[in-house]
């Protein structure tokens, strides 16, 4: 979750853990919730590192900060990508297909809003939200919405869609993904 920028300039590893103390202050957040710093340039980054662990060692119940690197996004970014790649379907083609299959079709989001309605989902009309695979962390508000939904989207897939045959097209390539590999 993005919480602020700060525009330092020249900074020494001093002034980033004056700023970094700061910002955790001022916004109420714990320094024993702080488990990694994520960042650029190992220069100033191992020397912040060093003197906001000390900092740290200082307070009670406040452990060392985990070192996975001076840069951990990369690797982060990484890993995420690899456990998707592990999954039995290919996941990025599921959520992207199934956000396409109702945002193409009127007719499909107003049978799907019917079958919200009949499985009491708090927000009828809530479609599904276009992912981005390279943003992996943009992918938990889209994975969360189709688990939320899934009963209703097992119902339509499986119910109401087949009602609808002679009138909506549904052996194209994203129904029967959208269908096969969410295990409806």
């Amino acid at each position: 979750m993005y919480l602020q920028s700060a525009f330092l300039g020249h900074a020494t590893a001093n002034i980033v853990k004056t700023e970094i103390l700061k910002f955790l202050d001022e916004s109420g957040l714990p320094h024993s919730s702080v488990l990694h710093f994520s960042m650029d340039g190992p220069a100033v980054n191992l020397s912040f590192l060093k003197l906001i662990n000390e900092q740290f060692a200082k307070e009670d119940d406040v452990l060392p900060l985990v070192f996975i690197g001076t840069c951990s996004l990369h690797p982060v970014h990484t890993a995420v990508r690899k456990g998707v790649e592990s999954l039995p379907f290919d996941f990025d083609v599921f959520v992207n297909d199934l956000f396409v299959w109702f945002k193409l079709s009127s007719a499909r989001r107003f049978d799907y809003a019917d079958v919200q309605r009949d499985e009491l989902i708090e927000d009828v009309g809530q479609f599904f939200l276009r992912p981005v695979a390279s943003r992996w962390l943009s992918m938990e508000p889209v994975c969360r919405r189709i688990i939320d939904q899934y009963a209703a989207l097992k119902k339509y897939f499986l119910s109401e869609l087949p009602k609808h045959e002679k009138t909506m097209i549904s052996s194209t390539k994203s129904h029967t993904i959208c269908k096969g590999q969410s295990g409806i």
